[in-house]
C-alpha cells in the first residue's frame, strides 16, 4: 500500500491497508505523521515538508528519501523495530533527537549533516548498531545518543562543541573504547553506566560538575580515574564496579558521595573524603573486601548505610559530631568488633549494628538518640550496652537487642531509662519480657538479660 500526500492535502484521518489494519495519518501546517503498529507501506512525502514522523510502525523497513526542506526529524522512525535502511538526512535538518529510537534492527552508518545541533537519544535502544557514527562539529547535546546500543564497540569522536554527554553510552554493555571527552563538557552523569566490558582510563576534563553514575556497573573497570576539582556530585559514580581497587581521589568541591563505591566488592583502599562532603549514605555499601579506617569529615550529616554489608570491616570508625543519623551504618558487618563512639548529635541508630555477629563491645548510646529500633538485632555475641540517662523522650526502642544471645547481656543505665525500656518490646521480635527486681536493677532468666539502674549514680 502507498500513501501519497500531495502538497495541498491538509486532512487528518484513518487509512487502512489490505489486511484491514488501520493507521492514523495527519498533514497540516507542513507536518506529516503516520502512526500504526505494522505499517510497511510506501510513503511519498509532500514538497515543503517541515516535520515528518513514522512512529510505532514495528514492521516498517522502506527506503525513504526526505525532501530537502525538512528541518526536524525528531522521533521520525521511533519504534520502527524492523528498520535497517541507510536514511539520507538532508542538510536542512537541525534536530534529530530520538530519530531512530528503538530501531532495534538498525545497523547503518547514518551520516549526520553539519546543520544538526541536537543528537540526544538519536540511536537510543538501537541494540544491533555497531557503526562509527560521525558526530558533526555543531552538535551541543549528545545526551543518551547511544543509550542501550548493546552491540556498539566503536571509538566515537565527540566534537568540542558538545556540553553534555549524560547517558551517551549508558547500557552499551559491549563497549571498551578510550572515548575522549572534550573540554567543553560539564555533565557526564551516567555516561558509561552499564558498560560492563569497559576498562579504559577515561579522562574527565576540567569543567565537569556532575559525574553521578558515570561508571556505574562497569564490571571490569579497574582504572585510577582522575576526577577534576570542578566536580561536586560523585553519587554512585563507581557503584557496582566489582573489579575496582584503586585509591580514587575525591575532589575538594564534592558534596555528595552517596553510593559512590557501593558494591565495589574488590575495593580495599583508604579513600580520603574531603571536608566539603555532606552525605556519605551507602558510600561503601557491600564493599565486602574493605577493611580500612575511613576518616569521616565533620561536614557529614548522614552516614546511613555507609558500611552496610562490609563483611570484612573491623576498624574503629570515628563518627563526627555533625552526624544526625547512623541507621544501618554497620549493618551486617559480621567481622566488626570495635567500640564505636556515637556522638551526642545522633538521633537515629536504627539497625546500626544489626547482624554484627562478632560484636562484643560496651557500646554507649548517647541521650540524644530517640530511635534505636533493631539497633543490635542478631548481635548474638553482645554482652554489654550502656544507655545514657534521662532518655524520657525515646520514641521507639522496640526490639533493639537480640533474642538469643550466646551469653548474658548487661544493660547499664539509670532507673528512669530502665522503666522506659521495660515498657517497650525491647527484645527482637517485639518481645516484652517480665523482669524480676534484683539489687540495683532487674533480671530475666529466660533471655539472660540484666538491666542495671546504678550505672550513672
Amino acid at each position: 500500500m502507498e500513501i501519497n500526500f500531495g502538497t495541498n492535502v491538509t486532512n487528518c484521518g484513518i487509512i487502512f491497508d489490505t489486511n484491514g489494519n488501520y493507521f492514523y495519518r495527519y498533514l497540516a501546517n507542513s507536518n506529516f505523521w503516520i502512526h500504526g503498529n505494522n505499517w510497511n507501506g510506501m510513503v511519498i512525502f509532500p514538497n515543503g515538508l517541515g516535520y515528518g514522523r513514522i512512529s510505532q510502525s514495528g514492521t516498517f523497513n522502506k527506503r525513504i528519501v526526505l525532501p530537502k526542506a525538512v528541518t526536524n526529524t525528531a522521533n521520525m522512525f521511533f519504534n520502527c523495530f524492523n528498520l535497517n535502511q541507510n536514511i539520507q538526512i538532508p542538510n536542512s535538518v537541525t534536530n534529530v533527537m530520538d530519530m531512530f529510537a528503538n530501531c532495534r534492527n538498525l545497523n547503518q552508518n547514518i551520516q549526520i549533516p553539519n546543520t544538526v545541533t541536537n543528537t540526544a537519544y538519536m540511536f537510543n535502544g538501537c541494540r544491533n548498531l555497531n557503526q562509527n557514527i560521525q558526530i558533526p562539529n555543531n552538535v551541543q547535546n549528545t545526551a543518551a545518543m547511544f543509550n542501550y546500543c548493546i552491540n556498539l564497540n566503536q571509538n566515537i569522536r565527540i566534537p568540542n562543541t558538545v556540553t553534555t554527554t549524560a547517558l551517551m553510552f549508558n547500557g552499551c554493555s559491549n563497549l571498551n573504547q578510550s572515548i575522549q571527552i572534550p573540554n567543553g563538557v560539564t555533565n557526564t552523569a551516567n555516561m558509561f553506566g552499564g558498560c560492563q566490558k569497559l576498562n579504559q582510563n577515561i579522562r574527565i576534563p576540567d569543567g565537569v560538575t556532575n559525574t553521578a553514575n558515570m561508571f556505574t556497573s562497569c564490571l571490569y573497570l579497574n582504572q585510577n580515574i582522575q576526577i577534576p576539582n570542578t566536580v561536586t556530585n560523585t553519587a554512585q559514580m563507581f557503584g557496582g564496579c566489582w573489579n575496582l581497587n584503586q585509591n580514587i581521589r575525591i575532589p575538594n568541591g564534592a558534596t555528595n558521595t552517596a553510593n559512590m563505591f557501593s558494591s565495589c566488592s574488590n575495593l580495599n583502599q583508604n579513600i580520603q573524603i574531603p571536608n566539603t562532603v555532606t552525605t556519605t549514605t551507602y558510600m561503601f555499601s557491600s564493599c565486602t573486601n574493605l577493611n580500612q579506617n575511613i576518616q569521616i569529615p565533620n561536614t557529614v550529616t548522614s552516614t546511613a548505610n555507609m558500611f552496610n554489608n562490609c563483611t570484612n570491616l573491623n576498624q574503629n570508625i570515628q563518627i563526627p559530631n555533625s552526624v544526625t543519623t547512623t541507621m544501618y551504618m554497620f549493618n551486617n558487618c559480621r567481622n566488626l568488633n570495635q567500640n564505636i563512639q556515637i556522638p551526642n548529635s545522633v538521633t537515629t541508630t536504627m539497625y546500626m549494628f544489626a547482624s554484627c555477629t562478632n560484636l562484643n563491645q560496651n557500646i554507649q548510646i548517647p541521650n540524644s538518640v530517640t530511635n534505636m529500633v533493631l539497633m543490635f538485632a542478631s548481635c548474638f555475641n553482645l554482652s554489654n550496652i550502656t544507655i545514657e540517662p534521662k532518655q524520657r523522650t525515646i520514641q521507639n526502642i522496640n526490639a533493639f537487642i537480640p533474642s538469643n544471645n550466646s551469653k548474658s547481656l548487661n544493660i547499664w543505665t539509670d532507673s528512669d531509662t530502665a522503666t522506659n525500656i521495660m515498657n517497650a518490646g525491647f527484645i527482637q521480635g517485639n518481645i516484652k519480657p517480665t523482669m524480676t527486681a534484683i539489687t540495683n536493677g532487674y533480671y530475666n532468666a529466660q533471655y539472660n538479660i540484666y538491666i542495671y539502674t546504678n550505672a550513672f549514680s
